[in-house]
């Protein structure tokens, strides 16, 4: 999984804040062994205030933003991850799902949706193999002419059979009203 933006600006705002806080400190010791001048003291120590608290609010700023920004991105990946749910579960058969499937692992916003995508269409590979093994058989059946013996009779019945339900969608009938 790749580092998100939020997180990546919460380790650069952080860095630069302690090396903001290490500055100070770094004053605070050239004050403390005398290095430094008395006059310029208070300056140096009033300017480290200034940056810390500038940098912290700059830093806390942009983080927040990211993290809405970022929340912003995932939002709209959920819809559209919900927008095309009813179109693949409404799909009448295995070959429109794994079309469905392959057209949406390709235009995906890239990570988590479009290796969902993949994913799924994996996992449906297998059924879309028998599902072309089964059409070509029952082409080459019909291709034939009028089923005379009776063993390419009870195949071809088979086939149809197995074809018919790998050419229903997800949803039975009872549950879509918009299908036929």
């Amino acid at each position: 999984m790749t580092t998100s933006s939020g997180t990546l600006s919460l380790i650069l705002g952080i860095s630069i804040l302690v090396l903001a806080i290490g500055g100070w400190f770094f004053i605070l010791y050239l004050m403390k062994n005398k290095i430094l001048e008395d006059a310029r003291i208070d300056k140096l120590a009033k300017l480290g205030q200034w940056v810390i608290v500038s940098v912290s609010i700059v830093v806390t700023g942009f983080i927040v933003s990211n993290s809405f920004k970022e929340r912003e991105a995932q939002i709209k990946e959920l819809e559209f991850f919900d927008k095309y749910v009813a179109t693949v579960t409404l799909a009448q058969g295995v070959e429109q799902r794994w079309l469905l499937c392959q057209y949406f692992a390709a235009v995906s916003p890239s990570g988590e949706f479009r290796s969902a995508w993949k994913t799924y269409q994996n996992s449906i590979q297998d059924d879309y193999n028998d599902f072309k093994k089964n059409q070509f058989a029952l082409d080459s059946l019909s291709k034939k002419g009028p089923l005379t013996s009776p063993a390419d009779s009870a195949r071809f019945k088979i086939l149809s059979r197995k074809m018919d339900r790998q050419r229903q969608s997800l949803i039975s009938n009872k549950d879509n009203p918009k299908q036929p």
